[in-house]
């Protein structure tokens, strides 16, 4: 039995669509590494999270789990958190796949995570996508700020408009 999972967490959508570069990651490394993919929440109404796994699925990765209703990258971590708990106790070692500038903030909330849900300590090793790098150098201090509010167990808070995601529209109709 494999005892490693990739994990991605769905991204942001870049110019109002759906960006794939995640999972397209993901499923290379399910190709050299793993069968087995969790795929965690979005802020789009689970369709991020159905539309990867149904791509997933037809590039050959054999067991696709999805973690719903994340809304965040806490969220993504506490839902795969008990996943690991729960369903996947054989998993030893995680390969986490985001983007580079989310990586630093994922893999300490996973970590966290993982650490306060399970019963068994579960390597977690970053894969970067190296995509987008210079239209969204400028998340990287927010993403920071990010990194330090969960290590000092402060909650995760809005730091403004949620960026390049579907439901960025609906704040912005909101307030009109």
């Amino acid at each position: 039995m494999n005892t490693t999972a990739v994990v991605i967490f769905c991204g942001p959508h870049y110019g109002g669509k759906r960006h794939f570069g995640r999972v397209n990651r993901a499923v290379k490394v399910c190709e050299q590494w793993t069968d087995t993919l969790v795929i965690a929440g979005d802020a789009n109404g689970d369709q991020d999270v159905e539309a990867f796994a149904s791509f997933a699925v037809e590039s050959g990765v054999e067991n696709v789990y999805m973690v719903r209703n994340g809304h965040n990258t806490r969220g993504d971590a506490q839902g795969t958190a008990r996943l690991l708990a729960s369903g996947l106790k054989h998993i030893q070692t995680v390969l986490l796949v985001t983007d580079w500038y989310h990586l630093p903030r994922s893999l300490i909330a996973l970590r966290k995570e993982i650490a306060s849900t399970c019963d068994r300590h579960v390597k977690v090793i970053c894969i970067p996508v190296w995509e987008h790098f210079f239209n969204v150098i400028h998340r990287l201090p927010f993403e920071l700020i990010g990194c330090w509010d969960y290590l000092r167990g402060a909650p995760q808070q809005s730091r403004g408009r949620p960026w390049q995601k579907p439901d960025e529209e609906m704040a912005v109709n909101q307030e009109t």
